[in-house]
């Protein structure tokens, strides 16, 4: 049962399962990006949905915020049945200093002026578990090595080695520019799964560092159509991967909200796997995909 509370800085919001804002693309919702689904990058370094306590509210003039107290980054199980004792803490801030930005990648509103977004995140989650907890979902954020290999898998990490917590940091920065039609979009993002926890031995490495981002670029011609490309990579101890797309959105009657989709995307080396996407661990491959989407 959701609860709203008032508070000086914002609205907050007490829910049972949420969204853990832990970068921008996670953030917005899937129906306001450029192609099918998210990038490789955020789906291979995102959290996941948490219950806990989760907080929007607005910072000056130009800035909002979003900000979590959850039950771990990815807590989609937990609900009053906790592994742990742990929580995640989220602090994302947006800054939008040239007027209002508008929702998702694409200009579709054709800002007349140049509309800028600026914002980052910063996630902290101790004795974070790693095991997949919600086995079978595919959602379920589960953290991997960066050639696509589970961080809970024995030997993963040495042999009968099984690592079974870690402390979990990740920052984001982002940048957004839309105007006349034209939208470009980045986000980078830095994670580090540190003093790794495990049984059976001693983990070849105390800690792992990955970090990736994602270019978008786009043109929308008036209202309905809109021709983008795409790229980004992923990249750790383990290896990298990387991708590469364009495709066209067609804005039916020139709204977000009933959109047909065409794009062919390419990856190597991927080291994501959600099986809502075309993103499986260890492939390389073509994807070609088609979506139509009607929505409010």
């Amino acid at each position: 049962r959701d609860c709203l509370l008032s508070r000086g800085l914002g609205d907050v919001y007490k829910r049972q399962v949420f969204k853990v804002p832990g970068t921008r693309e996670w953030t917005e919702s899937y129906k306001f990006h450029f192609g099918v689904d998210r990038s490789m990058v955020t789906t291979f370094l995102r959290p996941n949905i948490s219950p806990g306590l989760f907080a929007d509210g607005k910072m000056g003039k130009h800035g909002t915020y979003q900000a979590a107290i959850a039950n771990g980054a990815n807590g989609s199980t937990y609900n009053a049945s906790r592994p742990t004792a742990n929580f995640a803490y989220v602090f994302s801030p947006l800054w939008e200093p040239m007027g209002p930005y508008g929702m998702g990648f694409s200009d579709v509103e054709y800002h007349a002026r140049p509309a800028v977004r600026l914002g980052g995140t910063g996630l902290v989650a101790p004795k974070a578990d790693v095991s997949d907890t919600a086995d079978g979902n595919p959602e379920n954020t589960i953290l991997r090595l960066s050639d696509g290999t589970e961080l809970a898998k024995a030997g993963a990490l040495g042999p009968g080695v099984t690592v079974e917590f870690t402390d979990q940091y990740l920052v984001t920065v982002d940048f957004g520019l839309k105007v006349r039609g034209t939208s470009l979009s980045f986000e980078y993002m830095f994670r580090c799964l540190c003093r790794l926890q495990a049984t059976g031995g001693t983990p070849s490495m105390s800690r792992l560092f990955q970090h990736g981002g994602y270019l978008y670029v786009g043109h929308v011609w008036p209202k309905h159509v809109e021709l983008y490309g795409r790229t980004g990579f992923a990249t750790g101890e383990f290896g990298t991967g990387w991708e590469a797309g364009a495709g066209a959105n067609y804005f039916i009657k020139g709204s977000r909200y009933q959109r047909a989709v065409l794009e062919v995307l390419y990856y190597d080396d991927n080291p994501a796997d959600n099986a809502l996407t075309p993103y499986r661990a260890f492939y390389s491959g073509t994807a070609i995909q088609l979506e139509y989407y009607v929505g409010f």
